[in-house]
């Protein structure tokens, strides 16, 4: 029986040895290969190129002084340096009109020009425009309280026509207007003195656009128009050339003048024009 249990306990050792793990026995861990990543390129912020140098500035054209010729002009200068220039005066008749004149403002302004409006007697329902109109350094004339033929009227009538648009338009912006346009170029000598009595002066027009004529229901091709305005060479006796110092008569309750205007302007300055204001007539 000795024997037996000490066989028995020599086999249990053996089996306790074989199933012992030592430690040159265990499973080793992965290896894992650490990398270092590859050094940071600084960023370099790249320099734009230097802008071309910007072209010289034209010569300010001389500043000068133009005055109408007569009733009708056209405008002249005695400045030497600026006879030579080719000038317009832009004019704008028988407004404010609620839906034009402020198209008429905006092309004016783009193109920073400035033009004399003659206005009639709805100026008083619009002084917003007669605000704005002002503001924006243009000038605004007496056109008449209702658009009459002056030479059919008395000497008291003219003088209603002409002293109420003037305290219509006073009251709006504290002042009366220097110039005055006659309804169709309509006048006479009792219209020269009432212009004579209230400090006016008369100022037509040289050169008619022809916005008023061949209009069929209100509205005629603005490229006749712009055809008609840029001509030096009238395409019939009842036009006349554009020249230089002309005074331009448009009015601003035509939807074809405005529509017209950009393109007008943009051609008059292709030929070399700039736009003045007419000084009150030398003492």
């Amino acid at each position: 029986m000795r024997r037996a249990g000490g066989a028995l306990l020599s086999l249990a050792l053996l089996l306790a040895a074989g199933c012992a793990v030592t430690p040159a026995m265990a499973p080793k861990p992965p290896v894992v290969s650490v990398v270092d990543p590859p050094p940071l390129t600084p960023v370099v912020e790249s320099t734009p190129p230097p802008a071309p140098p910007s072209p010289p500035l034209s010569p300010p054209e001389p500043k000068a002084s133009w005055f109408v010729e007569g009733h009708w002009g056209p405008v002249y200068t005695d400045d030497a340096e600026a006879k030579e220039r080719k000038v317009a005066v832009l004019t704008f008749d028988d407004g404010p009109s609620p839906e034009y004149t402020n198209l008429v403002l905006d092309t004016l302004k783009a193109r920073g020009a400035r033009a004399i409006f003659f206005v009639n007697g709805q100026a008083a329902q619009h002084p917003e425009l007669i605000k704005r109109i002002l503001a924006e350094g243009h000038l605004v004339g007496n056109h008449t309280m209702t658009h009459e033929d002056l030479r059919s009227l008395s000497r008291a009538e003219q003088y209603e026509q002409i002293a109420g648009l003037n305290d219509a338009v006073r009251a709006i912006t504290g002042e009366q207007p220097h110039w005055f346009r006659a309804p169709f170029g309509s006048f006479n000598d009792d219209t020269l003195a009432i212009l004579a009595e209230l400090g006016m002066q008369l100022l037509n027009w040289s050169h008619g656009s022809g916005d008023w004529m061949d209009v069929h229901d209100g509205y005629k091709d603005p490229a006749i128009l712009i055809h008609d305005v840029l001509a030096e060479t009238p395409r019939n006796a009842s036009m006349t050339p554009l020249h230089p110092g002309s005074i331009i008569l448009f009015h601003d309750t035509l939807r074809h003048t405005a529509e017209a205007l950009p393109k007008i302007m943009d051609g008059l300055q292709e030929k070399g024009y700039s736009f003045v204001l007419p000084e009150p007539s030398q003492p």
